[in-house]
């Protein structure tokens, strides 16, 4: 093993002592001044040699007669400055922060379905096949997934608030819900089932199978798809400016690429 290492060293040295000589060879000193053409491009099309000359500044003084700081600022693009530090809000704030806008969406939503002539609404799904709505309306800093069976009832009553929440794997869940129907009364009933915008089309197979089963003949009946409602609740942005300030503060900024000028 120690005599591997040694043998890659020298073949290093030999490799980077050759390569920076023929390169010293083949540019006259009036090329090798700090920021000429050449250099980058040389330095850019060999990126092998470039880390070995970064990583031994002597030799890159030797070899260039360039300071070891001039070739390490000519891949700004490859070895970028240091980011700034943007601080978030604690894990506690962001949670705080993203169910104040999940109660606006959820306002929103009820008024969506009088838009579309809806009355009730229901996003069903189970842990790991959550609908393609669940993160437009958790908070992603408390909630990680659905838990056992979670289903939602926006519905736009008066008679009951909404909308109403279940978390439940047992018969009980759709005896509440059938409860709940038979209050509200609604002559349509949205899910999201949908053969074109894959946004409206979050209610998984099996479990589709399983609301119609909890529903029962009747209210299966009145189930139907309005596409606009899962793009219109995924697409919703209910905290405004206060929201998009986080988002910008989050934005990676990619460091401008250098403008190599030619000093003939």
């Amino acid at each position: 093993m120690i005599e591997v290492s040694r043998v890659k060293r020298r073949r290093m040295r030999a490799k980077t002592a050759g390569s920076a000589g023929a390169m010293r060879r083949s540019l006259s000193p009036s090329l090798l001044t700090a920021g000429s053409t050449p250099i980058a491009l040389l330095l850019a099309n060999d990126h092998e040699l470039t880390d070995m000359l970064l990583q031994t500044p002597l030799l890159s003084v030797l070899a260039f007669g360039l300071p070891a700081l001039t070739l390490a600022d000519s891949l700004g693009s490859r070895h970028p400055a240091k980011s700034t530090l943007r601080p978030l809000p604690s894990l506690r704030e962001q949670d705080a922060l993203e169910r104040r806008w999940v109660a606006h969406t959820e306002t929103f939503v009820t008024e969506a379905l009088k838009k579309y002539e809806i009355d009730a609404y229901i996003i069903d799904q189970r842990e790991y096949a959550e609908d393609t709505t669940f993160r437009a309306l958790t908070s992603s800093a408390g909630v990680f997934s659905a838990r056992r069976r979670t289903l939602w009832l926006f519905h736009t009553s008066p008679a009951l608030p909404s909308p109403l929440k279940w978390v439940d794997n047992t018969p009980a869940l759709w005896a509440a819900l059938n409860d709940s129907l038979t209050t509200i009364d609604p002559n349509r009933i949205a899910v999201n089932i949908d053969e074109a915008i894959a946004f409206s089309d979050g209610l998984h197979t099996g479990e589709g199978q399983a609301l119609r089963t909890g529903l029962g003949e009747h209210w299966s009946s009145k189930l139907t798809s309005e596409r606009m409602l899962g793009v219109e609740v995924v697409s919703r942005r209910s905290g405004g400016e206060e929201q998009l300030k986080y988002y910008r503060m989050m934005q990676v900024r990619r460091p401008r690429l250098r403008a190599w000028r030619s000093t003939d």
